[in-house]
């Protein structure tokens, strides 16, 4: 994949991905061979010596991988997370495969490793009406900053909030009985339902201001007033969310991740 860099409000340079088709673009393959099933009829695909290239999770320059395309090594699930502790997380076809389990019980599938500043990179793709989040300087149990991934009417993607009972100084409340409606979401905007997304996200602070990308449209940028982190933490594990509960994620619905790549910041690269 070919990269470009673009200017960021007050996080120094953002990396903005060029067309993700661009480096998907899988090779030409051959038909399958055709065979005869029995005698007297039309041959039909033969599909028995078929095989698809699965290609492997993008690394951009600088970056190193967070997902080997393999296995979830450098990763668990968390087994204290209010949204449940059985998710059913796999690895298939060079894919993170996410989901409830049993229905209404989700979780957090969690790093090894702990984060201060960074750059995140990630493909990311969900089936519509299920609500997923990228959460960082979070605890085990899931209280930190987050970003959102809530793919269903009303959703909103890239925003930031406090979770977990984290609350930053000039958030929306979303504890109420009704929760905001988001009506002009450009992170909504620039995401492509029942596709691949780039999502790009910069984190950099100790009241951690985060610069987003979604499809290379970058969003407004975000930054919290003060360090509301579990603590005061400025470093923690970053976790995936399948959330858990009925009403925004749908039976059987999936989360899909094939890249997640990340590249640490030091105070001077702020």
């Amino acid at each position: 994949m070919r990269f470009k860099v673009s200017a960021g409000y007050g996080t120094g340079l953002l990396l903005a991905a060029l067309p993700l088709a661009e480096a998907r673009a899988a090779s030409p393959v051959a038909g399958p061979e055709r065979t005869v099933l029995e005698p007297g009829l039309a041959p039909v695909p033969d599909h028995r010596r078929t095989r698809r290239e699965i290609l492997p999770p993008v690394t951009p320059p600088g970056f190193r991988a967070l997902f080997d395309g393999k296995s979830l090594n450098g990763w668990h699930i968390s087994q204290t997370s209010n949204h449940g502790s059985t998710p059913l997380v796999i690895v298939r076809d060079g894919m993170i495969l996410g989901a409830q389990n049993p229905p209404g019980r989700g979780g957090l599938l969690v790093s090894n490793e702990s984060f201060a500043d960074f750059d995140l990179y990630l493909e990311v793709r969900s089936d519509w009406g299920n609500d997923s989040g990228v959460l960082f300087r979070v605890t085990e149990a899931g209280a930190g900053y987050q970003l959102t991934m809530d793919t269903l009417p009303c959703g909103s993607v890239g925003r930031l909030e406090g979770v977990g009972g984290v609350r930053m100084a000039n958030q929306t409340p979303t504890l109420a009985a009704t929760a905001p409606c988001w009506t002009d979401d450009p992170g909504m905007a620039a995401w492509k339902r029942d596709d691949w997304n780039v999502v790009q996200v910069r984190v950099a602070g100790v009241a951690p201001q985060v610069a987003v990308t979604v499809n290379g449209v970058q969003l407004p940028i975000a930054a919290d007033t003060a360090n509301s982190a579990v603590g005061g933490r400025i470093a923690g594990p970053i976790a995936l969310q399948i959330h858990g509960g009925v009403a925004r994620w749908q039976p059987g619905g999936l989360w899909r991740w094939r890249s997640i790549a990340i590249r640490e910041r030091t105070a001077d690269a702020r």
